[in-house]
This record gives C-alpha cells, sequence and structure tokens, in this order.
C-alpha cells in the first residue's frame, strides 16, 4: 500500500474511532490494532474443526475495487457461507480469486473438506467455472443448483 494510501486509510479509521468509540487514537496506535486485527481475521479464516455435514453451502461474490502494485481492477472476492443441520449459519471462507478456475474450486472444496467439511448436501452458486466438477470430485454426494436470482427465466409472449 502506498505512503500516502496508508495515510489517507489511517486517519479515516482515526475519524470513525472517535465518532463511534468517542476516542481519539494516534496513527500508530491504528496501525497496531489493524496488524493484530488482520492476524485475528486471518486465523478464523483458517479454522479447523468445521462442522462435517453442511445441508446448503451458499457461493456469491462480492466485487470490490482492489489495488495491486500501481494498477487497480474489480475483483471478486467469494464468501461461502454453510446452513449447518440445525439451520444456522456460518461462514466458511472469504476468498479472493482474480482469475476463476477449476483448479480453485477444487483447492477450496479441499480446504473446507480439510478443515473438517465430510459432506455438502446441496450447493447454491452462480455458474462459476468449474465449479460443479470441483464440487463432485470433493464431495461427490452434493447437488449442485444454480442459484435462483442467476437462473434464466423462459419469458412468455
Amino acid at each position: 500500500m502506498s505512503y500516502i494510501s496508508r495515510e489517507w486509510l489511517l486517519s479515516k479509521l482515526g475519524h470513525y474511532f472517535e465518532k463511534f468509540y468517542g476516542q481519539r487514537y494516534s496513527k500508530s496506535a491504528i496501525s497496531q490494532m489493524m496488524q493484530g486485527a488482520s492476524k485475528d481475521v486471518y486465523a478464523w479464516l483458517d479454522r479447523i474443526g468445521l462442522d462435517e455435514i453442511y445441508l446448503i453451502v451458499y457461493i456469491d461474490a462480492t466485487f470490490w475495487h482492489t489495488r495491486k502494485a500501481d494498477s487497480v481492477s474489480k475483483e471478486a472476492f467469494y464468501t461461502i457461507l454453510g446452513v449447518k443441520q440445525d439451520t444456522t449459519r456460518e461462514v466458511l471462507a472469504v476468498v479472493n480469486h482474480p482469475n476463476e478456475g477449476a483448479s480453485n474450486w477444487e483447492d477450496i472444496c479441499t480446504s473446507l473438506q480439510s478443515r473438517g467439511v465430510k459432506s455438502v448436501q446441496l450447493v447454491v452458486s452462480d455458474g462459476l467455472t468449474g465449479i460443479e466438477d470441483a464440487i463432485e470430485k470433493v464431495f461427490p454426494r452434493a447437488t449442485v443448483q444454480l442459484c435462483t436470482v442467476h437462473r434464466p427465466i423462459p419469458l412468455e409472449a
């Protein structure tokens, strides 16, 4: 992150902290908090001991402007949400893959499996390239369904 971008971000965060918590923090204190928080976030995203069975897994993307080196591009960040047997939901993963592909999805499914997931009954996604094959390799009993928002609906004249 460039020096100017970093300073701007720390300044903005300082204003938010002051507004919401009524406390003013220095830029160095905010920087230290963010470093500590990022470690916790990454540890949580890689957590082991997920439930063995999920009734439904939803995969959907949110597109964010992402800066890498000297360029900015819109990249997809996929949120993978699982519905447990008791019908509560939990975020299983948040993944960024600028280039969508079958190997990425197989890696994601394998990662879920290595973190404890043994069975998924239904996967709902938006027709991502290679996802059906990847799911079939890792979770062979799962049914894949196209999200109703993305499913083509025939229009009658």
